[in-house]
């Protein structure tokens, strides 16, 4: 579809002219020669282009000019004025106009202006179009990444129950041989509170102590996990629990063994059947 453009100017020999030049560039043109009714159109039809002079009788030019980038931003303003009215043409380009040709002119200057117009325009519209599908991007992937957020909660919620409502008692020991973590389970089963727990060393709860946490990091270096090993843990009371205990290593993203984790069993109620068959 050709460019649809109003011309506006109170001399109608100019604006028949404009028209008429225009046409015969392919442009799909009307003219009118009162501010009031360059409005009207402008409301009632979608111009891609506005030609208006800027001194009338009226409003003037410039409000037209003004009134046409308000209803429509992405119009292409072009304003006429006479060589003694060049400041008024810059106030023009200040409220929006695009261009300006100097009365008189040679008609081949509209073309220049018109292209320039549309330039900018076509220039604009890529812009605006690239910034909304940025937009649409962060959007969609501010969405995933909420949803995928929400998925790793409902596995964090998961996985945090399932650690919690096992009877066993989960320990995991940093490269500092201190606990880092203590589920319920060890809570329940040993008597300390989780922040009791924490930075403690794992050797003050073997039995054996020093012996026993020595003897396991020398077996996990060597053939890992170890399965099953009984011992004796001790109670926030001094007592003594007996444990089957099974310990892995965990590796760091990197793949190196970092924390140790520790599942034990209370088989306190196996020993005293066992003493019992004895």
């Amino acid at each position: 579809m050709s460019p649809r453009i109003l011309i506006l100017d109170d001399d109608s020999t100019l604006s028949s002219l404009l028209v008429e030049y225009l046409a015969s560039k392919g442009y799909e043109c009307s003219g009118v020669n009162a501010e009031q009714e360059a409005l009207e159109k402008l409301r009632s039809t979608s111009y891609d282009i506005l030609i208006t002079d800027i001194v009338m009788k009226g409003m003037g030019g410039l409000d037209v000019a003004r009134e046409a980038k308000r209803q429509r931003p992405e119009i292409v303003v072009i304003v006429m004025t006479g060589h003694a009215k060049v400041e008024t043409a810059v106030e023009a380009l200040q409220v929006g106009a695009d261009d300006y040709v100097l009365k008189p002119f040679d008609l081949s200057e509209f073309d220049i202006a018109i292209g320039r117009g549309l330039e900018k325009r076509e220039l604009l519209r890529r812009l605006v179009e690239h910034e909304q599908q940025l937009e649409q991007r962060v959007e969609e992937a501010t969405t995933e990444l909420k949803h995928s957020n929400d998925r790793l909660q409902e596995v964090q919620y998961y996985l945090d129950s399932l650690i919690n409502s096992t009877v066993d008692a989960i320990l995991t020991v940093g490269p500092d041989d201190k606990i880092a973590f203590s589920n319920k389970g060890a809570q329940r089963m040993l008597g300390f509170r989780d922040e009791e727990f924490l930075q403690m060393p794992l050797k003050s709860l073997l039995g054996k102590g020093d012996n026993d946490f020595d003897y396991l990091r020398r077996v996990l270096q060597v053939d890992r996990p170890l399965q099953n090993v009984e011992t004796v843990l001790r109670h926030h009371d001094g007592e003594m629990v007996p444990v089957s205990i099974s310990f892995s290593l965990a590796p760091d993203v990197h793949g190196n063994a970092q924390f140790m984790v520790a599942i034990c069993k209370d088989i306190t109620e196996q020993k005293l059947l066992e003493n019992e068959l004895k």
